[in-house]
């Protein structure tokens, strides 16, 4: 996607105005979710970082807050001991059924 939004050009020749444009078009597409968009924006950030490295260039941008995408808070269940030893009885049970398909 950051390819598609550069085009064919230099390591050196990638600007803010490329950027914003990427950053954009992650946060256009309706099918990712929060996550997934702040992954994306996470990886190119981790690629032009070790491109900067690599090549001796400065993408001050990169480190601009402003081009973030938000983290959204993760929203895990926390079980109980009873409801995790439920779900190991009902597990074995399951297991131990020879009728069942492999």
């Amino acid at each position: 996607m950051l390819l598609s939004t550069t085009g064919n050009i230099s390591v050196k020749e990638v600007t803010v105005h490329h950027w914003r444009e990427f950053v954009a078009k992650v946060k256009a597409f309706a099918t990712w979710g929060q996550r997934t968009q702040a992954n994306m924006v996470n990886d190119a950030k981790q690629f032009l970082r070790r491109l900067e490295s690599d090549h001796n260039i400065n993408y001050g941008f990169i480190r601009n807050r402003d081009y973030n995408v938000a983290i959204p808070e993760g929203s895990k269940t926390q079980y109980t001991r009873g409801e995790v030893q439920t779900a190991l009885q009902y597990a074995k049970v399951i297991s131990d059924c020879r009728f069942c398909s492999p």
